[in-house]
């Protein structure tokens, strides 16, 4: 089955526990009815169906559907498929969560054990982004290096590496808890031509 995308009415425990009352009753009926015609059985142990029509097939098989409906169990079914396509591990014969979710709550364990767990982790993209930015450097100094011809003029590629300097340095503002100085400090100088 598909993913479910869908904002559906949730179900509740009240009307899980009338679909487990009723469900329950069926399959005590149904063992009564291989020894008994309905008209036979005794329905004092049953706290649904000893309300419903005996007097005929029909009117209890009515009353049942009745009763069956006004619980609403389609929308139990619908929330356990919707919870089914999006939860549980489609590749499992068991319940058991999807890959999705197992990641997502390692990392919250992760979390909850390492209370440092946010400070590290932007120390790592900080860390990141500083070699990011030594490699940046070093690749527009190559390409100054390359564009310059005999009168010390830059090519028109040093205006794109500009613009890209620019680009990045508006990027890593956007990282949280990255001050302007921090940024300053591991840019390269802004270019200088000729």
């Amino acid at each position: 089955m598909s993913k479910t995308q869908l904002r559906v009415a949730k179900t509740s425990e009240k009307e899980i526990d009338s679909l487990f009352a009723i469900l329950n009753e069926a399959g005590s009926l149904k063992k009564e009815l291989e020894h008994n015609f309905l008209e036979d059985i005794d329905f004092s142990e049953f706290e649904i169906m000893k309300s419903f029509n005996r007097e005929n097939e029909e009117g209890f098989l009515t009353d049942f559907v009745r009763h069956l409906s006004s619980i609403h169990f389609q929308r139990i079914l619908f929330n356990c498929q919707t919870l089914l396509d999006n939860c549980a591990d489609p590749d499992s014969d068991t319940l058991d969560f999807n890959k999705d979710i197992k990641r997502g709550l390692v990392l919250l364990n992760a979390q909850k054990q390492e209370p440092d767990f946010d400070n590290q982790a932007k120390e790592y993209e900080f860390a990141r982004f500083k070699s990011e930015n030594a490699s940046l450097k070093n690749a527009i100094q190559e390409i100054i290096g390359l564009c310059q011809d005999d009168d010390g003029s830059a090519c028109a590629a040093l205006d794109a590496m500009d613009n890209i300097y620019y680009i990045r340095r508006i990027a890593t503002m956007a990282i949280e808890g990255i001050t302007e100085q921090d940024i300053s400090d591991t840019l390269p100088d802004e270019p200088t031509f000729k």
